[in-house]
């Protein structure tokens, strides 16, 4: 079985939002993790140490080192996982990605379009968890809604701009922000006009899903996502969702069916005459979209086995042999 080095963000040995791809890599090869936690300000594995393991293959999820730790890597094989909310198209980093002959495993359409326009060897596939087939709760006659504001960008006053008029039975608002983030709490008369229940704290995984599934519409807490793993979960327990009309959320929500897209740089009031059901074709989606998923494994992983198509070209083996 051939050896392969899953560099991955540190935050996700907590969140433990890659397990999913790990475990499918670890069905097809020797996988070691290891964790980078340059985004903190902390160490990065290194060329030396990289090289050392003498790896078949090296995937980096998400973390892209520096071009010079890449040219002195020995292991030829190597494959990138961007995610589209950290993706910078025009970044100098990006750009020279072209020379490396680097592989790219995109989990968004509109990243495989932009590395494919390139020139660049890349697959598209997209991620879906198994469906939750729990029994619902009975269908009232206004909706529930789950918000968990994650960043300052969209918050409360955001969601009280896309219900308008409307007033839904209840809201649950989570209040656990991002690092860096501070968002402020709904006034008083908000909470009583809107009947809104006010998470704080820590909140096990099994009671946030209990308060998840007593909902009908889950409101998307990013302007983008990398997979969007808070969304696939209220769908997978029969949520619709609002989100913003931007990847990789539209490309799994589709408007006016399972949910509702909205331009973030101007929201405007939703109609929620027909939101009963939307919840159910959310559900549908992922059911087909799992198998989906499950029929791509293979092809994953020979993507990240099979040596890259493009060798480094002659600018990148000139900086190579420079030392950069």
């Amino acid at each position: 079985m051939k050896k392969l080095l899953f560099i991955d963000h540190s935050y996700h040995a907590k969140t433990r939002a890659t397990a999913f791809l790990q475990e499918l890599l670890a069905a097809h090869f020797e996988l070691e993790v290891l964790w980078d936690e340059s985004w903190n300000g902390g160490p990065a594995p290194s060329a030396p140490e990289l090289n050392a393991k003498r790896p078949d293959a090296i995937v980096f999820f998400q973390l892209l080192p520096e071009h010079r730790t890449l040219r002195s890597l020995d292991c030829p094989n190597i494959t990138w996982v961007p995610m589209r909310d950290g993706l910078r198209y025009r970044s100098k980093k990006v750009r020279r990605l072209n020379a490396s002959g680097i592989k790219v495993l995109n989990f968004c359409a509109e990243a495989h379009a932009f590395f494919l326009s390139r020139k660049q060897e890349t697959l598209r596939v997209q991620y879906w968890p198994a469906p939750e087939l729990l029994p619902r709760p009975p269908v009232q006659a206004r909706p529930r809604i789950f918000f968990w504001p994650r960043l300052n960008v969209i918050s409360w006053n955001t969601l009280k701009t896309l219900l308008g008029n409307f007033r839904p039975q209840g809201i649950v608002l989570r209040y656990a922000l991002d690092p860096g983030n501070e968002i402020s709490l709904p006034s008083q008369e908000d909470i009583a006009e809107y009947n809104i229940t006010v998470l704080q704290g820590w909140l096990g995984h099994d009671v946030y899903l209990a308060k998840l599934r007593e909902c009908d519409i889950f409101m998307a807490p990013r302007p983008d996502e990398g997979i969007g793993q808070a969304m696939l979960e209220a769908m997978r327990n029969g949520l619709a969702v609002i989100t913003p009309n931007a990847p990789t959320m539209n490309e799994y929500v589709q408007d006016g069916r399972s949910g509702w897209f909205y331009e973030l740089a101007n929201p405007a009031p939703l109609d929620f005459s027909h939101w009963a059901g939307r919840g159910d074709v959310a559900l549908a989606q992922v059911a087909s979209g799992h198998q989906t998923w499950l029929t791509q494994a293979p092809e994953i992983a020979a993507f990240v086995a099979k040596p890259p198509a493009n060798a480094p070209n002659r600018y990148w083996k000139i900086l190579k042999a420079l030392g950069y």
